[in-house]
Formats: C-alpha cells, sequence, structure tokens
C-alpha cells in the first residue's frame, strides 16, 4: 500500500527566479489535467523531487519556501551538485514530479517566544514558519538569526527587513561571515554564537528554538544552546546536507 508521503505529484513550473549566484527558485503550480489537486502541507517541511536519470533514484528532498497558503509552492536550490545543477537547467513550462510534502520540523503549537536560527540555504524553510507564524498571529514574538557568507547570499533579507518594520515584534540579525566589515550597524561582520542568540532573549527557557542549516552549523547550534540551559525538547533542527 503506497503511504501518503510517497505518493507522487506533477507540477508545471510556471517561474523561475534568481535569488543570488548559485540560488535559483522554482515556481511550481500543479499541473493542469492532474487528478490530484495540490497537497497540503505545515510551513517548514520538504518536497523531495524525482528526477530520472539522476542519483539519488529515491530523489532528494528540498525545504518548501513558500507558506502553505500560497497558491503554488516554491522551493529554492542552491547549485551544489549534479542533480541541483539539473534542477537549475530548468526552465518556466517544464515539468516537475515530486512525492508529498513531508517532514517534523514545523510548529506544533504558537510557542511563547520563537527564535528561528538559519545557516545558508538553511532560510527556506525558516522563510515558510515565518511568514505563516506572522500570517496566523502578527503579533508573535519571534527573532531571526541569520547567517550568510555575503550580503550578497543572503536571500530573502530585504523582504525579512520589511516584515520587522510593520510587525513590531519580529526582529532580524544578519551575520556576514565572508565580507569585510563597514562602518555600519545594521549587520554585524562575523560568525554568530549560542551567547549572542541568549542574551538578546527575555526569557531564553521559554523560547522554541528552530535551527535549520548545514550539518555542522545545525549541530554545533544544537550543543552550544543545550549548554547554555536550554531544554532539548524545546530545540528542532533540521539539516542540510
Amino acid at each position: 500500500m503506497t503511504t501518503e508521503n510517497e505518493k507522487q505529484y506533477e507540477w508545471k513550473i510556471i517561474e523561475t527566479r534568481n535569488e543570488a549566484p548559485a540560488i535559483k527558485t522554482l515556481v511550481l503550480g500543479a499541473a493542469q489535467g492532474v487528478a490530484r489537486a495540490r497537497p497540503a502541507f505545515y510551513a517548514g517541511q520538504y518536497l523531495t523531487v524525482l528526477l530520472p536519470h539522476y542519483e539519488p533514484v529515491e530523489g532528494k528532498a528540498y525545504s518548501i519556501a513558500s507558506p502553505p497558503d500560497n497558491p503554488n509552492i516554491e522551493i529554492t536550490i542552491k547549485d551544489m551538485g549534479p542533480f541541483s545543477h539539473a534542477l537549475h537547467r530548468k526552465k518556466q513550462g517544464d515539468m516537475l514530479t515530486t512525492r508529498a510534502p513531508y517532514g517534523f520540523f514545523y510548529l506544533e503549537e504558537p510557542p511563547e517566544y520563537l527564535v528561528c536560527i538559519a545557516g545558508g540555504i538553511g532560510i527556506t524553510p525558516v522563510r515558510s514558519i515565518i511568514h505563516d507564524t506572522l500570517k496566523k498571529n502578527p503579533a508573535q514574538p519571534m527573532t531571526l538569526f541569520y547567517s550568510a557568507a555575503t550580503k550578497e547570499s543572503a536571500i530573502f533579507y530585504n523582504e525579512f527587513k520589511k516584515l520587522s518594520e510593520t510587525h513590531t515584534h519580529f526582529s532580524v540579525n544578519l551575520f556576514l561571515t565572508r565580507e569585510t566589515e563597514r562602518n555600519d550597524t545594521a549587520h554585524r561582520y562575523r560568525r554568530f554564537s549560542s551567547g549572542d542568540i541568549v542574551q538578546v532573549l527575555p526569557n531564553p527557557d521559554r523560547c522554541d528554538f528552530f535551527i535549520c542549516g548545514g550539518i555542522a552549523f545545525t549541530k554545533e547550534m544544537w550543543g552550544t544552546l543545550s549548554a547554555q540551559g536550554i531544554a532539548r525538547e524545546k530545540l528542532y533542527t533540521e539539516a542540510f546536507f
């Protein structure tokens, strides 16, 4: 018997966007004439994309970068191997096959205070979570800590800044790790630590932390936040590789 997450869906690429060098968004619309409608999903889940003649044959997971109430689904892909390179070559009008949305990196209930921690392309599911959370509760207390190599590679940052200007309980902290320091206070030019995070929170032990990035980044954040006294059941992770 086919389980829900093994079901396949056919999509038409209705738009492509270059977000930054080597980072591209595919906007997927449900293909016309396909009986199975657009699947529902939770903000933070992913799609497993299937590409014939490419490894892995079971497909590769890409987080959904758009919130659940969008009419279309967006996946934002970093070009870092043959599979993702093939997706970067896709054009408007091409078809794409995926499995149903899946994953456990999502909010089960509204937290007292939400802290989102993203490294690089790990911002993609976090974007979905932020938009969905603010749509449901514009007054949700929430802070984003975002690490990117350069300002150019900090995709969606301007979008988050605009959200922070209209939602007074949402703040954004951008750290740039490979850019020369300038005389501005908008960003910080180094890696952030768990200490940077905890020191700005009013009650760290009452926060829920959603961490997404590469394996080393995610493991470090989980370990150092635990060492700062954050309960493990308050730490939710999604690691990219």
